[in-house]
């Protein structure tokens, strides 16, 4: 019968439950010598990535894989299988304890602040093809290429949407001896491109332990005849369809008639940062806008195409959004825009 080998010098006494399993995870790093890449770089000659904050950043599903296989959940990685002589029951166990010492840094992980949409996945994949990500990367439309490539690996398993932004906006605080460039994003740059890179998380949620949000806009249509949207002229009404749509706008996926009609879209919309915010509503007929339940843009009434703005000072993170709209007759308009510190008037994603 082949030895069996127990695990590091001392750790099976702790296996009776007197000791938290953390700490325990936190025997193990220094038995394992994990300490010698990860925190001294006098002994090292190439600096590890930093840990510190690492339960807030990376799935805990993710660092179980890893952990168990390095290379083969991250292709290329320097990184060894830990404790590689021990039997595999016994091995679980200590993976999922080094598991709960890392997640205990900094996690658990925070509910997430961005929020993806259609058109920022769309804009993030625009950014990835202009600033030259293919050169290293696979291009992102998926094909296959004659040079080598840094292959993403799980990203969407891995990364919270709120820490691949931080990531993306600096590389190095995380990898001090990464090759990936400072590109100098700006923080809507930044969210744009983690969106596409994590555009798995929207098709399949189940692939991360804190999927994004699904892309776009509640809305729901109503066909009535109405000549204002104050005290609530929507809220007694049934819409005549609901569903997903893109963006705030009149093309929504279902058929709306020319007269006597009226939207809402209800959502969350991503702040990239602390600052002044200037909303820009225009519309024919009447709109108004909310953010976090506060009357924001009121450009209600029946008017010919036209645009009424206002500015609000908002803190980055996700905020409750609502847009009501209707059309009483002749032509018609509805269109959001903001510009904020760092970007000029563009569309609301």
């Amino acid at each position: 019968m082949p030895a069996q080998h127990p695990g590091p010098s001392g750790f099976s006494v702790l296996r009776d439950g007197s000791v938290p399993v953390a700490e325990r995870g936190e025997l193990l790093w220094r038995e394992l010598a994990c300490a010698a890449c990860h925190d001294d770089p006098r002994t090292a000659t190439r600096r590890a990535p930093r840990l510190d904050d690492i339960g807030a950043r990376v799935n805990p599903a993710w660092l179980r894989r890893f952990l168990d296989d390095p290379r083969a959940t991250r292709p290329g990685s320097p990184m060894p299988r830990p404790a590689p002589g021990t039997v595999d029951a016994e091995r679980g166990l200590l993976i999922e304890d080094l598991v709960r010492y890392l997640v205990s840094r900094g996690g658990p992980m925070p509910e997430p602040k961005s929020t993806a949409s259609a058109p920022s996945v769309v804009a993030g994949q625009q950014l990835f093809d202009r600033i030259g990500c293919a050169a290293c990367h696979p291009p992102s439309d998926g094909r296959a290429t004659d040079g080598p490539s840094v292959e993403f690996g799980d990203l969407a398993g891995k990364w919270s949407a709120d820490a691949l932004v931080a990531f993306l906006r600096d590389p190095f605080e995380t990898r001090p001896a990464g090759r990936m460039p400072h590109f100098d994003l700006t923080p809507p740059e930044a969210h744009d491109l983690a969106m596409f890179l994590l555009r798995g998380q929207i098709d399949n949620p189940a692939t991360a332990d804190r999927p994004l949000t699904r892309p776009g806009l509640r809305y729901e249509y109503f066909e009535a005849q109405l000549d204002r949207l104050r005290d609530g002229a929507l809220d007694d009404l049934e819409p005549s369809a609901s569903g997903f749509a893109e963006g705030v706008g009149l093309d929504v996926p279902c058929d709306v008639r020319e007269d006597y009609v009226a939207l809402r879209f209800t959502g969350h919309l991503v702040v990239p940062l602390d600052g002044d915010y200037e909303f820009f509503l225009s519309s024919d007929d009447g709109s108004m806008l909310w953010i976090d339940g506060r009357l924001v843009v009121d450009h209600d009434g029946l008017h010919a195409p036209s645009t009424e703005s206002a500015k609000l000072r908002l803190t980055s993170g996700s905020h409750e959004i609502r847009i009501e709209w209707f059309e009483y007759g002749g032509g018609e308009q509805l269109e959001l825009g903001w510009s904020g510190p760092e970007f000029g008037r563009r569309p609301v994603p």
